[in-house]
């Protein structure tokens, strides 16, 4: 009897992507896989499935096997070998944005103005599932008291915000 012939198969080495909140690896990204050979002429055997990442948060992941086998009419002649691949997750970028405000001249500034918003989350996530600490909002020009426009004056002040799997950036609100 004679065995099936053994076909390695490497995951990808250097296969980053954003954070995303999954482990998947998309065919827009790479296969994930390399090609096969050792294939006799003639012989219908292919790769299927998707490999994936061996985590799906922010960190240096092994690209591991996940569904990949072989498939096509003759991949019984076969057996695969495996050999991890490796790759990162990087964190996505997640924009504070502090919310436009204003007052009459002679009124005092409210406490937190007028909030704050938050835009890039992932995977359904929020700020309650996905985040830790605080957003505190100033005003740059706090002495300033006349009547006026002011941009990019109202600022994160000491915020604490943070989150393992986002890159956090405060964009200024306008004053008037």
């Amino acid at each position: 009897s004679i065995g099936s012939k053994t076909l390695q198969v490497y995951g990808t080495v250097g296969l980053d992507k954003v954070y995303d909140g999954r482990n998947s690896i998309t065919y827009a990204m790479s296969s994930g896989y390399s090609a096969l050979s050792g294939i006799a002429a003639g012989d219908d055997v292919y790769l299927m499935g998707a490999p994936v990442y061996s985590g799906s948060t922010v960190g240096s992941w092994n690209i591991v096997q996940g569904t990949v086998t072989l498939g096509g009419s003759n991949a019984s002649k076969y057996s695969m070998t495996w050999n991890n691949g490796s790759g990162n997750i990087t964190a996505a970028p997640l924009k504070v944005r502090i919310n436009d405000d204003a007052r009459f001249t002679l009124a005092s500034d409210t406490a937190g103005y007028n909030g704050y918003s938050i835009t890039g989350f992932v995977n359904g996530e929020t700020a309650a599932s996905a985040l830790t600490g605080a957003v505190s909002i100033a005003r740059s020009n706090s002495a300033v008291n006349t009547a006026g426009v002011y941009s990019g004056v109202l600022v994160s002040n000491g915020s604490t915000l943070a989150g393992s799997n986002y890159n956090i950036t405060y964009v200024a609100g306008n004053y008037t």
